[in-house]
């Protein structure tokens, strides 16, 4: 299931709008909630490009089933990772507020799973944030190799659909002009 923070009362519009601004986090039943220098998924912590390497990173998760751990990840890859105290006796609350490395920009995302538990109907303990965005000196993180990944999935689907039927040539082309549309615009953040 997806959960939205929202700002103000409770309204459809409002739900929508964060949805769409990425302040959510998927969760299996666990409560997570993640800043980044007092910013929250979905936001962007713009920074000058001579500002310390770190971030101040806070995570909170609270369930009613166990968790075991709580993760920090940065650009994809775990930096920190806080876990329960006694196997025996996992947590329902994990909490982490330090520091974090984020020095070439990115985005911050935290995580938090858990063994199986009656409690859940998906069987076991999970949650992720969105991400916020770290911007240094004004230049967005780039990782070269997620964006070679997309536009590889780019020519995947191409391939995939292009000796398919069309309804017409206009659809074939307009597909066509997508997948192109969509390539150019990776290219472009490989040369920025």
């Amino acid at each position: 299931r997806t959960f939205a923070h929202l700002s103000g009362p409770l309204t459809h519009q409002r739900w929508l709008d964060a949805i769409k601004q990425g302040r959510t986090f998927f969760s299996t039943g666990p409560l997570l909630f993640l800043t980044v220098d007092g910013r929250e998924p979905g936001e962007e912590s713009a920074l000058p490009a001579s500002a310390p390497a770190d971030v101040r990173v806070k995570a909170d998760v609270t369930s009613i089933a166990p968790v075991e751990t709580l993760e920090i990840l940065v650009n994809g890859e775990v930096v920190q990772t806080v876990r329960a105290g006694d196997p025996s006796k996992l947590s329902l609350k994990l909490n982490f507020d330090g520091s974090v490395p984020v020095p070439a920009g990115g985005w911050v995302a935290a995580r938090a799973t858990g063994p199986k538990s009656k409690y859940l109907g998906d069987d076991y303990a999970f949650a992720q944030t969105s991400a916020v965005y770290v911007v240094r000196g004004g230049k967005k993180y780039v990782k070269p190799e997620d964006v070679k990944f997309l536009m590889d999935t780019c020519d995947g689907i191409w391939t995939r659909v292009e000796k398919s039927r069309w309804r017409s040539d206009a659809e074939r082309a307009a597909f066509k002009a997508a997948i192109d549309k969509a390539k150019a615009f990776y290219q472009k953040l490989l040369t920025n």
